[in-house]
């Protein structure tokens, strides 16, 4: 039940954001996410004459690239920039937006490797994303020029951060998860 109520709490924020939706040349980002995650009719976030699936392709790569930056320097009490990148990627892998998700597989492990402990906390608090953020970890060990041999040692670098922060439940199914990645 707590794993369909943290979804539906962003979900309600999101929704709430949305109300008297605007049409500008650039979509609000939280409408963006939210119409994304629903998949609604993004024409009445656009202009009418700038509507297009390329403008919603464009729109959508932006707030990703604007989400992956302000993730990076999120100095925010609430982590609010992190955690909205973290829904993206989410988002992405729900949704199958399969370009976003090869984008994220990377992005997430170097905003991992540089805010371990913000990141940390943001999945202890939005445990919903949980099991896909630790699954995204370990698919960056066979994205690319991965190498699946360095995953053992990347968890016992980050086995008592994990812990610590997520706690040993949490932290148990993040490993599962982690290591159900095979390919």
């Amino acid at each position: 039940m707590v794993r369909l109520i943290r979804p539906l709490r962003t979900l309600l924020l999101l929704a709430a954001l949305a109300v008297g939706t605007a049409r500008a040349a650039s979509p609000d980002p939280e409408k963006l996410l939210l119409y994304n995650l629903l998949d609604l009719d993004q024409r009445s976030l656009f202009e009418p004459d700038r509507h297009s699936p390329l403008a919603e392709m464009k729109a959508w790569s932006e707030l990703y690239a604007g989400l992956r930056e302000r993730a990076f320097a999120d100095a925010s009490e609430d982590r609010r920039a992190l955690k909205s990148f973290l829904f993206a990627g989410w988002i992405a892998r729900v949704k199958g937006h399969f370009a976003t998700v090869e984008a994220f597989n990377t992005d997430f492990m170097r905003l991992f490797e540089a805010r371990p402990d913000d990141t940390l906390r943001v999945l202890a608090d939005e445990d919903f994303m949980l099991t896909d953020m630790c699954g995204y970890l370990a698919k960056f060990f066979f994205f690319e020029n991965g190498d699946p041999g360095r995953r053992a040692p990347w968890v016992e670098k980050h086995r008592a951060r994990m812990e610590s922060v997520l706690g040993p439940q949490r932290s148990s199914l993040c490993l599962e998860a982690f290591w159900r990645v095979t390919e």
